[in-house]
C-alpha cells in the first residue's frame, strides 16, 4: 500500500522547533529503575568455547575447582579453599553469554512532522533511543544503534557500547542524524545485517509508512538472524484527525516533495482516516502473526508515556 502524501506545505518550514535536551537528572532516576524485559536469545562471548554450559576460566558464576597446574591464572586461586585442605584449586566459572540490544531507527523524511508539543515525531524519537540506550549501558549491556537511511538502501552503524559512560556517546550519535529522502526499509536492514551481530534484541523506531507486506519481508531478515524484533510504530495522536480547514489544499510528498492539489471536506477527512486506522491494524496484526513485537508510540504523549506507560504495557521494559 502506497503512502505517497504525507503532510502539507509548512507556512515557514525554516522556523526552529524546540527540542528538549535528551536528559535531565530527575529523568536518568527514572531510567536507573527499569529495564529491558524482552526475552532474547544469547551467545557466549567472543574466545570461549561455544557449547552450551561450557567451562570457562573467568566469568562471573563460579562452577566448581579443579587442581592447580603450571600456568594457571592465579588470580583464580581460591586461597580460603588452599587455607583448609593445603591444596592449591582453581576456580572454574561457567562461559558468560553475551546478548546485545540493536536501535534502529528509520531516517526517512516522512519522520519529520511536527506534533502537539512543538518537537518533531524524529526528534521524539532519538530521545526515546537515547534512554533505551541508557536503560541497556547501565546495566552494562551491549548496544548498537543503527541509523536506516543516508541514502536509500544504507545503514550507518555505530559502534558496540558497553558501559554505562558511554551513554552519553549514544546520545550525540543520533543526536546529530537528521531525517532526509527515502529509505527501503529491507535493503537498508540487509545493509546493517551484513556483518556478524551476537543475537539479541532489535527494535526498530518508524512511522512504518510502507506497504504492510514490505514490513513483514523486512522484519523478517532480522529474525533470521536470532534477533528478537519489536517494531516501534512513531505515529502521533493528532495524525487521526487532521485540523487542515475544508477547502481546496495542496499537499506535499516529504520524501519527494512532490505536489497534489485536493480537495479536503468530512467526508476526505473521515476516509484518510479509515485508511490509516486499516494500515495500523494491519501491521500489528502482521507483527504478531510472525511472532513481532508490536507497539503504537505516541510522540502527542510525551517520552515518560511511552517508556513508563506504553512500553511497560507491552513487556518491553519493566
Amino acid at each position: 500500500m502506497p503512502w505517497p502524501w504525507r503532510k502539507p506545505n509548512r507556512p515557514n518550514p525554516s522556523a526552529p522547533r524546540a527540542e528538549p535536551p535528551l536528559f535531565h537528572p530527575e529523568f536518568l532516576r527514572k531510567l536507573d529503575r527499569v529495564q529491558l524485559v524482552v526475552p532474547r536469545p544469547t551467545a557466549l562471548r567472543e574466545g570461549a568455547q561455544r557449547a552450551r554450559g561450557a567451562l570457562a576460566p573467568y566469568g562471573f558464576e563460579v562452577h566448581g575447582f579443579r587442581p592447580y597446574t603450571w600456568g594457571d591464572d592465579l588470580r583464580y586461586l581460591d586461597w580460603n579453599a588452599y587455607a583448609r585442605t593445603d591444596e592449591l584449586l582453581l576456580r572454574v566459572f561457567r562461559a558468560e553469554r553475551e546478548s546485545a540490544t540493536y536501535l534502529l531507527l528509520d531516517t526517512s523524511a516522512s519522520m519529520d512532522v511536527s506534533v502537539r508539543s512543538g518537537v518533531s515525531a524524529f526528534s521524539f524519537s532519538r530521545q526515546l533511543i537515547a534512554s533505551l540506550a541508557y536503560i541497556c549501558l547501565r546495566r552494562h549491556e551491549p548496544v548498537m544503534i543503527g541509523l536506516l537511511g543516508g541514502g536509500a538502501s544504507s545503514c550507518r552503524r555505530s559502534p558496540v557500547w558497553r558501559h554505562r559512560r558511554q551513554a552519553l556517546e549514544a546520545a550525540r550519535f543520533v543526536e546529530a542524524v537528521r531525517p532526509s529522502g527515502r529509505v527501503d526499509l529491507r535493503l537498508a536492514l540487509e545493509s546493517f545485517l551484513s556483518q556478524p551481530l551476537v543475537p539479541g534484541v532489535s527494535i526498530v523506531l518508524s512511522d512504518f509508512y510502507y506497504p504492510v507486506e514490505e514490513v513483514s519481508r523486512a522484519l523478517a531478515l532480522l529474525a533470521a538472524r536470532r534477533l528478537a524484533v519489536v517494531a516501534l510504530q512513531i505515529l502521533p495522536r493528532s495524525h487521526f484527525e487532521w485540523d487542515w480547514p475544508s477547502g481546496v489544499l495542496t499537499v506535499r510528498d516529504a520524501e519527494t516533495n512532490e505536489e497534489r492539489t485536493l480537495a479536503w471536506d468530512s467526508a476526505t477527512r473521515a476516509r484518510y482516516r479509515e485508511v490509516l486506522v486499516h494500515h495500523q491494524a494491519e501491521l500489528r496484526d502482521s507483527c504478531h502473526r510472525h511472532g513481532f513485537y508490536y507497539v503504537h508510540v505516541d510522540p502527542d504523549a510525551g517520552l515518560d508515556s511511552c517508556l513508563f506507560g506504553a512500553l511497560v504495557h507491552a513487556g518491553i521494559v519493566g
